[in-house]
């Protein structure tokens, strides 16, 4: 994989008219996440997002969703809402329930979380496979 997760964003951090600019806040240790009774191992971006004027909450999760879909990284694809089946490599994106803020030059923004779950099959496997979506500039 050529382009991590964190490049294929910030490659196209004007989402739509919804998202001006995107900082990294950080990302999750591999972790175990059950949904529908089905383990997957997954890790968790923390992006702070500034808001472009045309904001809003469906704009923003579907925006980031496209972007990771069309980014095409080893076929994850990218999910505004959860979806009713899990068919992983995907990443879920969801907006911080506090909501969008005040930055001190008086622009919006808000903490977007993007999930990424991968199949649980071989541990070891999917470790090394969200170590490439997790890995750095």
């Amino acid at each position: 994989m050529s382009e991590s997760l964190i490049q294929a964003i910030y490659a196209q951090s004007t989402l739509l008219g919804t998202v001006d600019d995107v900082v990294w806040r950080g990302t999750s240790a591999p972790a175990k996440y059950e949904v529908g009774g089905i383990e997957y191992f997954g890790a968790e971006f923390a992006i702070e997002a500034l808001l472009g004027p045309a904001w809003d909450y469906n704009g923003i999760s579907d925006a980031l969703a496209k972007v990771i879909t069309e980014a095409n990284l080893a076929k994850l694809q990218g999910h505004a809402q959860v979806p009713d089946k899990i068919n992983p490599p995907c990443a879920i994106v969801a907006v911080a329930e506090d909501g969008p803020s005040d930055t001190f030059d008086g622009e919006m923004s808000a903490t977007l979380h993007v999930l990424v779950l991968v199949s649980r099959a071989d541990s070891t496997a999917a470790q090394r496979q969200l170590n490439a979506y997790r890995s750095t500039l």
